[in-house]
């Protein structure tokens, strides 16, 4: 990362990181075994609607070697420490790695995170799908049952179009109860819906108070927004890890089509059963 762009984040709390050696030596010995690996099968996970689509694998159809790698690394992923830092990945796509084996990569641990947990919902690791047109996302949370999320971008064009769009939650939480024209009740919801444990996938609700043409402090919150976000654009093998319950996030618009390896995700965490 050349110093330039670590500048535009120096008043966040941010950090940058790379895989750690146990994931290397998870490439270097189990690259082989893994490119041997038929494409993940999509699955519908109950009570994840409308979002419950995700790719996995049957662990118990995999070498017991594999297997046991797999889990490792899915409880060093569960254990990592996030905390309200916005954790920036760079070089996930060098060698070892590649986009074919992190493709299966994330399905695997989405079964290893399930495994671990006992919980089908505890990880999704969502198809995304192609369009012929990108007009980009406002700043948003997904609001899954789990809250955190790992993303790594793969076919993304070069040049700054697209650039990821990122906002502690906390600015926007303050944001809300500053806006004239939002009721406080509304702004209370939006809290509600950050600090509380998901019952059920938020996002519509939390998007639709935040940009609903219904709602008279849209053009008043948009323009917030875009006054105090920070961005930056993610190249090839970058991403991020980070608490969805602490970060909004979105991107720029993009000219031209996109197609659907244009990122990796996968959405974890351990879920509150009471």
């Amino acid at each position: 990362m050349s110093q330039s762009r670590h500048e535009r984040f120096k008043r966040l709390n941010v950090r940058w990181l790379s895989w750690g050696e146990n994931a290397i030596h998870f490439f270097q010995t189990c690259g082989k075994d893994i490119d041997q690996l038929a494409a993940p099968g999509k699955i519908s996970v109950k009570g994840c609607s409308p979002y419950e689509c995700s790719y996995s694998y049957r662990l118990s159809r995999i070498d017991r070697s594999l297997r046991e790698r797999v889990l490792s690394l899915s409880e060093s992923l569960l254990s990592f420490p996030l905390g309200s830092t916005l954790n920036l990945l760079t070089g996930m796509l060098d060698p070892p790695s590649s986009s074919s084996r992190l493709a299966k990569l994330f399905a695997l641990l989405r079964a290893g995170v399930v495994r671990l947990t006992g919980d089908p919902k505890s990880a999704l690791n969502a198809p995304v799908f192609a369009t012929r047109r990108d007009d980009g996302f406002p700043l948003h949370a997904d609001l899954f049952l789990t809250e955190r999320l790992f993303l790594i971008f793969d076919d993304v064009p070069q040049g700054p179009l697209g650039a990821s769009l990122f906002l502690p939650m906390k600015t926007l939480l303050d944001l809300a109860s500053q806006l004239h024209g939002m009721p406080p009740q509304v702004a209370g919801r939006l809290r509600h819906l950050v600090r509380n444990s998901a019952a059920r996938d938020s996002f519509d609700e939390f998007y639709d108070l935040l940009y609903s043409e219904d709602h008279a402090w849209r053009d008043e919150m948009a323009a917030a927004l875009k006054l105090v976000c920070s961005q930056i654009k993610l190249n090839r093998g970058e991403g991020y890890l980070i608490n969805d319950r602490h970060w909004l996030h979105g991107r720029n618009p993009l000219h031209g089509a996109v197609s659907r390896s244009r990122f990796r995700r996968l959405v974890f965490g351990l879920r509150s059963l009471s």
